[in-house]
């Protein structure tokens, strides 16, 4: 049996503050091995990206291309108040526990990746699954196209 993990697919959506192009690309590999390259605003969505993707992929090498264009008016900046909150608990965590002091300035929690993200990487978020479910489908097609047995990966 011909088993292979070979494929390649691009997709464009339209969201309310931008338009995002998404290309995947997954070729033979032994292990699990992911590769993103994402907007510089959307860093702090990777883990969660990484965590859908890799619970599909079990083998192969991905690459994932997320770019952005804006759309007018689509600059609105927002907190990552989770992230925010986590940040200060743990500054105060260090204070308490082992007598660090100092303060945290707003120029280093602003500097955190992911502190601040943009409208469009916010609707982004919701649309995580989707992207997971498009790269099991472009191994899919490819394995169809190319006369390949559907292995499960």
């Amino acid at each position: 049996m011909i088993r292979s993990m070979t494929g390649y697919g691009e997709g464009t959506a339209e969201l309310p503050a931008c338009r995002v192009t998404v290309a995947i690309r997954s070729v033979n590999n032994r292990f699990a091995d992911l590769r993103l390259r994402l907007p510089p605003e959307w860093i702090g969505l990777e883990p969660e990206l990484r965590r859908r993707i890799l619970a599909r992929v079990r083998r192969g090498r991905v690459e994932m291309v997320l770019n952005m264009e804006r759309s007018n008016g689509s600059a609105q900046a927002r907190l990552n108040r989770p992230l925010a909150e986590a940040v200060a608990v743990a500054a105060q965590s260090l204070r308490d526990e082992y007598g660090v002091t100092g303060s945290l300035e707003l120029s280093a929690m602003l500097s955190i990746p992911g502190m601040i993200q943009s409208a469009a990487a916010a609707t982004l978020a919701g649309a995580l699954h989707g992207l997971a479910i498009s790269l099991h489908g472009v191994r899919r097609q490819a394995r169809l196209r190319f006369g390949l047995a559907a292995v499960s990966y």
